[in-house]
């Protein structure tokens, strides 16, 4: 069940610590009474749109050249598809937001994204970074996580720093072992409340 600016339910308990989400209800802000103010700020997600060979629409390939969709092995945290390195060491994708249209109201976001690893031990990362033109304001980075058996939820909650104009989103995976970078995303969703 996918559908733009939509989130699946999660049955969860909400808990902050230190700016960051560490596990969370992703259909609602983790302040108990805000409300988003805006619909998923990601392009493609989930990594459901279809490009032109090695390309993967609304995202830059920084790292890695074989970035494609994946099916199956494991199946998709939600959706059919989601983010797959191909076969290289290390990859990286990376999608700017602007927050341009966004700075006079909502300066709090939510950000939510799914990984997974194969069991050889390949490496998922996910990371935020508000920037400017100058420089890079505030980081959100969890590091290198290894989860073969299910898909891991990522959360950072937080205010959006003054100086940022806008939000990137990095996806970073690294092969530990075997031909392929098994280093896997999906349900990305990055959203502002009040």
């Amino acid at each position: 069940m996918k559908q733009a600016g939509s989130l699946r339910t999660l049955s969860c308990v909400c808990a902050l610590s230190l700016g960051v989400l560490v596990s969370g209800c992703i259909t609602t802000p983790p302040v108990g009474g805000a409300a988003y103010t805006t619909e998923n700020l990601i392009k493609n997600p989930s990594n459901e749109a279809v490009g032109d060979e090695g390309q993967v629409p609304e995202w830059t390939q920084v790292y890695g050249d074989q970035w494609t969709q994946r099916f199956k092995d494991p199946i998709a945290q939600s959706g059919n598809a989601y983010f797959f390195a191909g076969k290289t060491g290390f990859a990286e994708l990376r999608q700017d937001v602007d927050l341009g249209a966004h700075k006079t109201s909502s300066r709090r976001f939510h950000f939510v994204g799914f990984v997974r690893s194969y069991v050889e031990g390949d490496l998922a990362r996910l990371v935020l970074e508000f920037r400017n033109a100058d420089e890079i304001v505030k980081t959100y980075d969890r590091g290198e996580t290894f989860h073969p058996d299910n898909w891991h939820r990522i959360e950072f909650a937080g205010v959006i720093p003054k100086q940022a104009d806008y939000v990137r989103i990095r996806m970073v995976s690294r092969r530990e072992k075997g031909k392929n970078n098994d280093g896997y995303f999906d349900n990305l969703s990055l959203r502002l409340f009040n």
